[in-house]
């Protein structure tokens, strides 16, 4: 099934690469009933999701067929990250108990178990790499401590981060495993970690996890499933956080926000027309176009993020983008959508 929005988004008869023309939603058959949280995207022909009861599916041909490569003896665990580095190469995190990380290198023939924790509270939130070698994962706090792990060669091992470096937590403190987007990196030693209530924090670090800062929003934050729960930079300063309230997906308060400062300082976007509580949000490379998605629909921004439109009402966890024009979503039921951008 096909959506396809054609709008005028800018006032001019140019072509440059930020006039989007039209933006195209096209429904694939994943072959999976699987709630589908985890996704990366290689280029326009490679993409990779995971999600509930063991899921890995991959896909080389664009999305025409999805082969599953799931991961046999592990199909009571929910996949809520997939990290991709080939056709070939891709890493999976848990969400809950036990907290395990797989890594593929034969496109999904095979899975290797490189991380394991086996503490009952132990619950994985999202992972990110600055590169094919180095990467960090975080979870859930535990003894008041959020708990970190790295990877320096391609998640084959992770190690631990000691407890007393890792960042302080809030009591009862954690992200959302909902999209595999509450962590970011950029460049190749910059990181956010996006938290829930009670203060909905934004947690950074400059030298890779080494040390971190701590900066309260005004984001969502009166209720347990409240918080942000997606985050993306354009550059190292300008950043967008979505989120609100998944028990409120409707309300439309506090459910955005921008830094131009590296994270340092957060600010709500007043009348930003985002529809309600979105899971992802994504930068479309090149000019000043994002996109988010959620229970509340598939929404899109020509502006940096301060005006967004509705695109689609179609419900879907997350959203990656392979380049400028093409990108993948998806959703419950294993449910995956292309998105194709002409301009």
């Amino acid at each position: 099934m096909k959506y396809l929005l054609i709008s005028i988004l800018l006032v001019s008869s140019c072509t440059s690469p930020s006039t989007i023309k039209s933006i195209l939603l096209t429904e694939q058959t994943s072959g999976s009933s699987a709630s589908l949280r985890g996704l990366d995207v290689i280029d326009e022909q490679i993409a990779w999701a995971s999600g509930a009861e063991g899921t890995v599916l991959r896909t080389i041909d664009g999305g025409t067929t999805w082969e599953n490569v799931s991961i046999a003896t592990a199909d009571t665990i929910d996949f809520r990250d997939i990290e991709a580095f080939s056709a070939s190469e891709a890493v999976v995190l848990s969400a809950g108990f036990p907290g395990v990380v797989f890594k593929t290198t034969d496109g999904g023939k095979s899975w290797n178990l490189s991380y394991q924790d086996n503490r009952e509270d132990i619950f994985f939130d999202a992972m990110d790499f600055w590169d094919d070698k180095n990467g960090i994962a975080f979870g859930d706090a535990i003894d008041g401590r959020i708990v970190i792990i790295t990877t320096k060669d391609g998640g084959s091992s992770w190690q631990p981060t000691p407890p007393e470096d890792s960042p302080e937590a809030l009591d009862g403190e954690g992200g959302f495993a909902a999209s595999g987007t509450c962590i970011t990196t950029y460049g190749d030693s910059k990181v956010w970690i996006a938290m829930g209530a009670p203060k909905s924090r934004v947690l950074s670090s400059s030298d890779m996890g080494e040390t971190w800062m701590a900066t309260e929003t005004p984001m969502k934050q009166d209720a347990p499933g409240a918080g942000i729960f997606s985050l993306a930079f354009s550059n190292p300063n300008h950043g967008i956080a979505v989120g609100g309230n998944y028990m409120a997906p409707k309300s439309k308060t506090k459910v955005i926000a921008k830094t131009k400062d590296g994270g340092k300082t957060w600010d709500l976007i007043p009348d930003s027309g985002l529809n309600g509580y979105k899971s992802a949000v994504a930068k479309i490379p090149g000019a000043e176009n994002w996109i988010a998605s959620g229970p509340s629909g598939v929404s899109y921004s020509i502006n940096n993020g301060i005006n967004w439109q509705l695109l689609d009402s179609a419900e879907f966890h997350t959203v990656v983008m392979a380049n400028s024009r093409f990108g993948w979503l998806t959703g419950g039921k294993g449910k995956i959508s292309k998105l194709e951008i002409t301009y």
